[in-house]
């Protein structure tokens, strides 16, 4: 009989997150040129703020490392990690609101909701998950004992990226 996981709940919360956040990030990320095309951006400038998006998505995990380590542990960083990126996607979306219209948003307030969005908030937050998600998942599992699970929940895990993606 193996050890029961250390906490269930972490298990499922890993692999929601993971899936969630890859769904999320691959869904925007594909249209950002566009976007930031629509905002007056000339082609290259567009690409060059996708490229630069995308790097900083994948330097902030040593930020996210650093926070959970030190600080405030796994499961709280990606927690609250998760709630910045989620505050992110929220303010991006409201940047994307038409500017034109009766319902509109001056096209300048919206520029600063989408750059804040994005380059202040998923960004930090995508680099507080990376660096925490897999690392809590193989916490949950007593080795030897339970390498079998752990080896599951890695099949699932990878299952939850490529969905997402």
């Amino acid at each position: 009989m193996t050890a029961p996981l250390t906490y269930p709940f972490c298990v499922l919360f890993i692999l929601v997150t993971e899936l969630c956040e890859r769904f999320a990030f691959y869904g925007f990320t594909g249209s950002l040129v566009c976007f930031f095309k629509t905002r007056g951006f000339h082609s290259d400038a567009a690409s060059e703020l996708t490229s630069l998006f995308g790097s900083i998505v994948y330097l902030t995990p040593v930020l996210g490392a650093y926070v959970a380590d030190v600080h405030l542990g796994r499961f709280q960083t990606i927690a609250w990690f998760c709630a910045l990126y989620i505050i992110g996607l929220a303010l991006t979306t409201a940047g994307a609101w038409p500017t034109i219209g009766p319902n509109a948003i001056p096209e300048d307030l919206a520029l600063t909701l989408a750059m804040v969005g994005l380059f202040g908030c998923v960004t930090v937050g995508a680099g507080g998950i990376k660096s925490n998600v897999v690392v809590l998942g193989a916490d949950q599992f007593q080795l030897p004992e339970q390498a079998k699970e752990q080896e599951s929940f890695f099949n699932f895990f990878y299952w939850c990226i490529n969905i997402g993606a």
